[in-house]
């Protein structure tokens, strides 16, 4: 017995009735007791029963009458009643024998008969002491649907306690509108066939929408992170109707597998978490090297007032602060103490989040410093779009991921940075090799110091990926650690100079529990260490 016909049952056995059964088209189905309810009359229940499983086609009826068009009439008997069925709207300019019309009209409304049955159990499940019964026409099922998603809506409330919650509401308020074109940006717009868009919600249900965000929030980053191969792109658009947006609810992930979802995300989100706060030291002194330490006020390259290690703005202990709330201002000072405290909130209120949220894979430690000092400096909005995040989720590793920070290759200061985050990827550096270069060392570089270039552009090969020069650690090193003079800023002094004593011990006392670095190698071989 299949499920619809065993959900229909259990309402008969549950008020100690016998089933009500009818054969259409060689198929016996169980009438859902509320036909029996509305009348004692057996004969009138089946009447009202066909009337509702047919009722796709009072709706092709009227598209009919609406276009001004003769429908087609197929004859059809089921031994004892003859009907007269209409050629599915949507299939009129197709050229279908009678049987075929029939065929048709018996799948869509089955289709609609195990819709309704799904629906049926859900509310059972939902409402397990009620004793309401239900039928199968369109509105029956419209009307279950609402009542089902209000059942979850004040089961949550703004606490959403599964994907599958957010996911249901997108597909009631959201798939009319989605049909119609989903906004990716540029004047994109991609229009969704019910068959592409099923294929998708599983996959988006648990990628996008595990993460615990509120209903509001869910749907929003449904809509605005549902990214498609071009293949998907289709020009028409195709119209959706009740059974479409009932059956995609069909297709969403069970209980079962979006806890496990969630379980598994969640284990990789504390993982990286903990890496990062495990090591943010370590980044601090990286990005110490790139971004130096001023204690007072200075325009950086575009004229944004910045004080500290590269502070733009101030954060309060609760991660309350931006350029409105607590700008930088002209004559304000900011001791290397105080520095500190904004670059270690600024890593744990605002790429911390990052690490957690947008990044789908654990990170080893070298991984997490080069992610951070990227994020870093292309900021969350370019982090989330970018090749790098996207190779980093495909499990693309080592140098080959290095070729990924060539993406903002058109900022010459970024690609200086991003060779040095490389070099970390690599494992040809470690976070302690940096305290004894200079400050804004890496600016001292050349383009072709970095990266094989095509001109003065870099150059690139089929897949449009850049490459670094792996075999220069040794004379780019030797440049990082030149004199230089900051316009901003001044003398630039070694990155040991301009951290606080304890973040240096803390770099030096993990080094030491570790294996050493290629550089360090080198250096021991050559006679260079410190």
């Amino acid at each position: 017995m299949n499920k619809a016909k065993q959900v229909f049952q259990k309402e008969y056995l549950a008020h100690k009735q016998k089933p009500l059964l009818i054969t259409l088209n060689g198929k016996e189905y169980v009438i859902p007791l509320a036909y029996l309810n509305q009348t004692s009359d057996e004969k009138l229940a089946k009447d009202n029963f066909i009337d509702d499983f047919f009722d796709a086609q009072q709706k092709d009826l009227s598209l009919y009458e609406e276009n001004k068009i003769e429908p087609k009439e197929v004859k059809w008997t089921d031994g004892h009643t003859k009907y007269t069925f209409f050629v599915p709207f949507a299939l009129r300019d197709k050229n279908l024998s009678n049987s075929e019309v029939v065929s048709a009209v018996f799948e869509k409304a089955e289709k609609k008969y195990k819709v309704a049955a799904s629906n049926v159990r859900r509310l059972q499940k939902a409402y397990p002491d009620s004793k309401e019964t239900y039928g199968i026409s369109a509105a029956d099922v419209k009307s279950m649907q609402k009542k089902y998603r209000t059942y979850l809506w004040n089961k949550t409330k703004d606490k959403t306690k599964y994907g599958a919650i957010v996911m249901g509401e997108f597909i009631s308020k959201g798939v009319k509108a989605g049909a119609r074109g989903i906004q990716l940006g540029a004047g994109k717009i991609v229009e969704l066939t019910p068959e592409k868009f099923k294929r998708l919600v599983k996959r988006y249900a648990l990628v996008t929408l595990v993460g615990g965000a509120s209903l509001t929030g869910g749907v929003h980053a449904l809509r605005s992170g549902l990214s498609l191969p071009k293949q998907n792109l289709i020009e028409k658009v195709i119209p959706w109707d009740d059974e479409d947006i009932a059956e995609l609810s069909e297709n969403l992930p069970s209980e079962k597998e979006i806890k496990n979802a969630i379980k598994e995300k969640n284990k990789i989100a504390n993982h990286n978490k903990k890496m990062l706060l495990d090591n943010i030291n370590e980044i601090k002194a990286v990005l110490c090297f790139m971004e130096n330490f001023s204690p007072h006020t200075f325009p950086d390259g575009n004229g944004v007032p910045t004080i500290g290690y590269g502070c733009t703005y101030l954060i309060d202990e609760h991660a309350k602060g931006n350029r409105k709330i607590y700008p930088i201002t002209d004559k304000m000072t900011m001791t290397m103490s105080d520095a500190n405290i904004q670059k270690d909130r600024y890593l744990k209120f605002r790429v911390l989040p990052q690490m957690m949220k947008d990044v789908k894979v654990p990170l080893s430690k070298e991984e997490m410093i080069a992610s951070c000092s990227f994020a870093y400096v292309v900021g969350p909005k370019n982090f989330k779009g970018s090749e790098y995040l996207a190779a980093l989720n495909k499990g693309i590793k080592g140098a080959e991921l290095g070729r990924y920070l060539l993406g903002f290759a058109k900022d010459q200061g970024v690609v200086k940075r991003n060779l040095f985050a490389n070099y970390i990827l690599t494992k040809k550096l470690k976070p302690v090799d940096f305290l004894d270069l200079r400050t804004e060392g890496c600016y001292t570089l050349e383009m072709e110091d970095c990266c094989f270039m095509d001109g003065d552009r870099v150059k690139r090969d089929k897949n449009g990926l850049g490459r670094f020069k792996e075999d220069r650690l040794e004379e780019n090193l030797a440049k990082a650690k030149l004199d230089r003079y900051s316009p901003n800023i001044g003398p630039c002094l070694l990155v040991h100079e301009v951290l606080l004593d304890e973040v240096v011990d803390i770099v030096r006392k993990h080094a030491q529990d570790e294996k050493p670095s290629l550089w360090q190698l080198i250096a021991k071989k050559i006679g260079c260490e410190r």
